[in-house]
């Protein structure tokens, strides 16, 4: 197998390059994300770490690119210290996934889905 050239197949809505920070490389921070369904639109979105979490819908898929618009935070509570590390978890099992984000200040926190009933 012949290893091919990397390509820039994550998009924002612009079709554009995502960029998760556009500081250069030594500043730009430590990203964590989460690969989740999270609007239940069947296509897979991105919880990425923020003062709880970014939330990067998935608005399109061709051509062998995947495009997504931010949608800003879940939440307005800060539990950034440092950095968050976003995840899912479905505690009251109603098979949407729910925020659970682990801080630096030695807590989890839990946020239900907007779309749990």
């Amino acid at each position: 197998q012949v290893l091919l050239a990397p390509k820039r197949v994550f998009c924002n809505e612009k079709g554009e390059p995502l960029r998760l920070n556009p500081a250069a490389a030594g500043k730009s921070g430590r990203r964590k994300l989460c690969i989740v369904d999270w609007d239940g639109d069947g296509r897979l979105d991105i919880l990425l770490n923020a003062a709880n979490a970014r939330f990067l819908r998935q608005v399109d898929a061709r051509d062998g690119k995947w495009f997504f618009k931010d949608m800003g935070l879940l939440a307005e509570q800060n539990i950034e210290g440092h950095d968050v590390s976003p995840t899912v978890v479905d505690f009251n099992g109603d098979g949407i996934p729910d925020f659970l984000g682990g801080a630096e200040d030695g807590r989890f926190y839990y946020l239900r889905n907007p779309r749990t009933k």
